[in-house]
């Protein structure tokens, strides 16, 4: 995938459905409810979170900080945070090219 090609949100649940399974492979990505915390379906603790966290830098080159952790705690929430989030290095890298 070319890297001047936005990601869509379906692109983006899937990449982080593998993410998840990555760093917690006892998760069934089928059974992963989208709206509900993982901590409530899964074995899922805050050092998952961590992981999950450098995972999707490595994934998608998108710093999280921590106080912004709780932006990954369900399917759609880490969706919708992450296609905001490239939404805007993208606007961001736009202009910086036109300087």
């Amino acid at each position: 995938m070319s890297e001047n090609v936005p990601l869509k949100a379906e692109e983006i649940r899937v990449a982080l459905l593998e993410l998840l399974t990555r760093v917690a492979p006892d998760i069934d990505p089928a059974a992963v409810l989208p709206d509900v915390e993982y901590r409530e379906q899964f074995d899922f603790d805050s050092m998952d979170l961590f992981h999950l966290a450098v995972a999707i830098h490595e994934r998608f080159g998108v710093d999280v900080p921590e106080n912004q952790y709780r932006e990954l705690l369900s399917l759609d929430r880490a969706t919708g945070y992450l296609l905001g989030r490239l939404k805007r290095g993208a606007a961001h890298e736009v202009r910086a090219r036109t300087w």
